[in-house]
């Protein structure tokens, strides 16, 4: 079996947590967002739960995904999906720009491997204003700028995405998803949604299947997992009022849920994020 290292947690804490300045209605969850030069960029087998976004400022560096060799350089923008398995090798100590991150509603990308994407004259700018930000240590002091910044960028590499590469969401089920993200503690079963798409159950589990590459329940466990991190570490009310927030049936099912799919418990995920915050 090859070895690999599970990165749940997007936080590295040599980066700036963003999570509590992503709202809603954005299309982009923005994790973390960070600029450094790496000392020691060899790491094997990374995967993780979130986007990742690699930019470096000089050639040299790469990701190696399945044998094939991403490198990384100034003109471009390397995207790595969630559950893609990636070694880094960083033979050079370069600046080198991330983000983690998780595309909401606004896209779907099926992508089982990186992709890199050529950046226009735009991105690159808002690339050095990060980079000047993090060099200066203003981030600290202007999560919000930074945080309008990370989002632009990202908008900007989708929207350089080759075509096939991108799949829209059908203006029904989009505005359904708002829904379920504003409301999470609503009945969120597959009957309640198929009621409110006006469509049988079947109908619409295959409908949501097709748009979304996962089940409504899937979907909705995950979105729910989701929003309670970003409550959990934003120090957003107890443990009990964020499970019932998000539409879990008590603690002791948010608990499970949550520790099963971010590998660590409400409460010691709270802790954690708070101290590197």
């Amino acid at each position: 079996m090859n070895p690999h290292r599970d990165y749940r947690d997007p936080f590295t804490g040599v980066g700036v947590r963003l999570a509590g300045d992503s709202a809603a209605a954005t299309d982009f969850l923005i994790h973390e967002a960070g600029c450094l030069r790496y000392r020691d960029w060899n790491h094997r087998g990374i995967i993780s739960p979130y986007w990742r976004l690699h930019y470096n400022f000089a050639p040299g560096n790469s990701v190696v995904c399945d044998g094939r060799l991403y490198r990384l350089h100034p003109r471009m923008v390397l995207l790595t999906p969630a559950g893609v398995r990636i070694d880094t090798r960083g033979p050079r100590v370069v600046l080198h720009t991330w983000i983690h991150f998780t595309p909401t509603r606004g896209y779907r990308l099926p992508l089982r491997s990186p992709v890199s994407v050529r950046i226009a004259p735009p991105q690159r700018a808002v690339l050095r204003e990060l980079a000047a930000d993090f060099r200066n240590d203003k981030a600290r002091a202007g999560l919000a700028r930074l945080h309008h910044l990370s989002q632009a960028l990202l908008h900007g590499v989708f929207a350089g995405l080759e075509p096939g590469l991108y799949r829209s969401v059908p203006a029904a089920l989009g505005a359904l998803l708002s829904q379920m993200e504003e409301h999470p503690e609503q009945d969120l079963s597959v009957t309640a949604l198929a009621r409110l798409a006006g469509k049988s159950r079947t109908q619409f589990a295959a409908w949501f299947k097709s748009a979304m590459d996962e089940t409504p329940a899937r979907y909705v466990q995950r979105l729910r997992v989701r929003l309670a991190a970003a409550r959990l570490g934003g120090g957003e009310g107890s443990i009990d009022e964020i499970a019932a927030a998000t539409g879990f049936a008590n603690r002791h099912h948010f608990t499970r849920v949550f520790a099963a799919m971010s590998g660590i418990g409400p409460g010691a995920y709270r802790r954690r994020h708070q101290r590197k915050a």
